[in-house]
């Protein structure tokens, strides 16, 4: 008994200097911050675990931050604190004022928080730093400029009109339920597998569009809440072998697989390039012309050519695009066949630009439709 005293003595005062600690912090947080007076929860501004609760249990599966964060707004008006750190705006007349344009004096920097929250934290969407994220951005920017994306209409049109087959032989007068959602995943995904990777993963051809990679992204999405807040538990996870991590959770399969094709791809090509040609135009193989070629064509320095983030940054483009590109075009469909005022003026547009529908313009024609791109744009916004 006198051993253990001593040892429950000095348990006892580190529990109060804990506890005084994290005390001294919450009287900082609501009193004394420089944010102390903003309006909002009292609760928010002296703990970051009220986000973990929206994020991560409430309504069972989280992912309701956002909406708390418009309640908040109802309640406090146009400026809220939101966290300890954090404020959030809602106020259209100030857009310019905190999105205003990025440069070496006033870069927009992400919250170094936000870096883990898909996985990935060394590609070009999770980069928060702004001036890394701008060189990164350059070092693929004329992969995606329209000379090249004008090039590659082709194979798009491909992967488009066999959705279109699809849907005029066994949904067109079958009284079918089509998921629109599910088949413009399919297509997301095959789009930049193929013209980034030249490697279709062909989820459009997967019977009813439920193809098991596209599957897999959708449903593991609330994945990013607990990365973002606990990414150390998943980090630890993924050290464990394949065979541990299937049998944990044995649905995530086709994205152990998307990755381990896509490291493949990428250690083949840093395996076989010539060392001399990288920076240079000439690295670039025009035939077999993929994102990594024009990454390796840059003028990044070579820790930004590593293993680690090019397989990262292929990982991002590939899954990144799936809902987004889904709700977009199911938004738009959505509001087109519910107000038919849209969907009328829409589709005249439409007629009057594809005469046969059996020959779809370059898209750089699409573009200028005003109409079109106002449906776009807001189904997006």
């Amino acid at each position: 008994m006198t051993l253990a005293i001593p040892g429950l003595a000095t348990l006892a005062t580190v529990l109060t200097l804990t506890v005084l600690y994290l005390l001294c912090i919450v009287v900082y947080r609501l009193y004394l911050s420089p944010l102390a007076k903003f309006p909002g929860p009292k609760l928010a501004a002296a703990t970051n675990w009220y986000q973990k609760y929206f994020d991560l249990i409430a309504r069972r599966y989280g992912g309701q931050f956002p909406v708390e964060i418009k309640r908040m707004h109802e309640k406090y008006g146009p400026i809220v604190r939101i966290a300890p750190d954090e404020l959030h705006i809602d106020d259209p007349e100030y857009w310019q004022e905190v999105y205003c344009n990025n440069s070496a004096a006033r870069p927009i920097d992400k919250q170094e928080k936000l870096r883990d929250r898909f996985g990935l934290p060394d590609a070009i969407f999770s980069t928060p730093g702004a001036e890394l994220h701008r060189s990164r951005r350059q070092a693929m920017a004329g992969f995606f400029s329209r000379q090249r994306l004008r090039e590659t209409q082709s194979r798009v049109n491909q992967l488009v009109d066999r959705i279109s087959q699809c849907v005029s032989k066994e949904y067109a007068g079958q009284n079918r339920v089509l998921d629109i959602g599910e088949m413009f995943s399919c297509l997301a995904v095959d789009i930049v597998t193929e013209l980034c990777f030249r490697r279709c993963t062909n989820c459009t051809e997967a019977p009813n569009f439920k193809a098991p990679l596209v599957v897999t992204i959708i449903n593991n999405i609330w994945l990013s809440h607990w990365n973002a807040h606990f990414r150390f538990l998943l980090a630890w996870i993924e050290k464990l072998p394949e065979i541990f991590i299937l049998t944990l959770v044995p649905l995530i399969k086709p994205i152990l697989d998307l990755r381990i094709s896509i490291n493949q791809q990428v250690a083949e090509i840093l395996s076989g390039m010539d060392k001399a040609s990288i920076g240079t135009k000439d690295f670039r193989g025009s035939d077999h012309d993929t994102i990594f070629d024009e990454i390796l064509a840059s003028k990044l320095p070579t820790n930004e050519l590593s293993f680690d983030r090019l397989s990262q940054e292929a990982m991002a483009l590939t899954t990144a695009g799936v809902e987004t590109v889904k709700a977009t075009i199911t938004f738009a469909i959505f509001h087109s066949l519910e107000n038919p005022t849209i969907g009328t003026r829409l589709k005249a547009e439409l007629t009057e630009a594809i005469p046969d529908p059996t020959v779809i313009p370059p898209w750089v024609e699409l573009e200028k439709l005003p109409y079109l791109t106002a449906v776009i744009n807001e189904s997006g916004s």
